[in-house]
């Protein structure tokens, strides 16, 4: 289905700079129907949005900032108002980098709609997490990107490696292990929003497996349009899936976190394999897990040290 999108900016925390390749980004995945951008436009940080809301037909919300989330405020207010007055949008990409719009992700995604964030690196994992693709915006062809950055994602390899065999594991394959490279990509997305080929300085995911030739090959049917499959063909004893057992520690509703011998696994309720809509899902319920990232307990992080969970099974 095509995607007719409405873009919501929060134009408080973006700089006017992001605007060309957040458009240009948002026309790969369809149509922008809605383009608006909230802020209070009596303010001087705002002047610099205001040569360009002309130039790419966006339309200014104007929000006093009579709190400190009035602005966040006024564009949740708008998207669950387009929600029921807009019957042409399928799509909804907020621009911020704000944990407070975690809730109006989860539930336009529960309205049936596609979500899209943009923002930051070093947004909250909970914000990431609540949208079905969050892109960062060092990603999206912003000139100038701090070098730590790009340092941290080289230095980050082995975990684009260990993501890739996880989520390689996690898919069904064909007997001879052959896997469409699009419904890899989808799942891999499914397990980790965020991920994005340009964070590891590659164009698409194709080009990643093929710098990992040792342990993955590529191969297409040589039709028009092409279709490509990757297998693995050298991983090693560790690299291979792991199950593990233990309890729930916290469960939230949407995510929570299991409690195991060798630490605590995050999980979105979507990585339970049975139907838990008639399921109350409590603390101390045993389950059966497949490991998508194992626990680093000296990480510096609270990302670091939680390890990801998926295929659980509760026994």
């Amino acid at each position: 289905m095509d995607k007719k999108i409405s873009l919501l900016i929060d134009g408080d925390n973006i700089s006017p700079n992001l605007i060309q390749p957040i458009l240009n980004e948002m026309q790969r995945w369809g149509d922008i129907t809605i383009k608006r951008i909230y802020g209070d436009w009596t303010t001087n940080n705002m002047n610099g949005w205001k040569d360009i809301l002309q130039k790419h037909a966006i339309r200014p919300i104007q929000q006093f900032r009579y709190g400190p989330n009035a602005t966040d405020n006024a564009l949740i207010m708008d998207a669950i108002d387009i929600t029921y007055t807009n019957k042409v949008v399928n799509t909804f990409c907020v621009v911020t980098s704000d944990i407070d719009f975690y809730g109006l992700f989860m539930r336009l995604r529960e309205y049936g709609y596609f979500v899209i964030g943009i923002g930051k690196q070093q947004t909250n994992e909970l914000l990431r997490k609540s949208c079905d693709q969050f892109i960062f915006t060092e990603n999206i062809g912003i000139q100038g990107r701090e070098k730590e950055v790009v340092t941290a994602k080289e230095e980050g390899k082995d975990e684009l490696k260990d993501i890739l065999i996880k989520t390689y594991n996690s898919i069904d394959k064909e007997e001879d292990g052959w896997v469409i490279l699009s419904l890899f990509g989808d799942h891999i997305r499914r397990l980790s929003p965020d991920f994005d080929p340009r964070s590891y300085n590659h164009k698409n995911l194709i080009s990643i497996f093929r710098s990992y030739s040792d342990i993955f090959e590529v191969k297409n049917d040589m039709q028009n349009p092409i279709i490509y499959y990757v297998r693995a063909i050298g991983l090693e004893e560790e690299d291979r899936e792991i199950t593990k057992t233990g309890s729930i520690k916290k469960f939230l509703g949407f995510y929570g976190f299991i409690e195991s011998d060798d630490g605590d696994y995050y999980f979105h309720s979507t990585n339970i394999t049975r139907n838990v809509s008639d399921m109350k899902i409590r603390k101390g319920m045993n389950v059966r897990f497949k490991v998508f990232r194992k626990p680093d307990l000296e990480g510096s992080t609270t990302e670091e040290r939680n390890g990801k969970a998926y295929d659980i099974e509760i026994l």
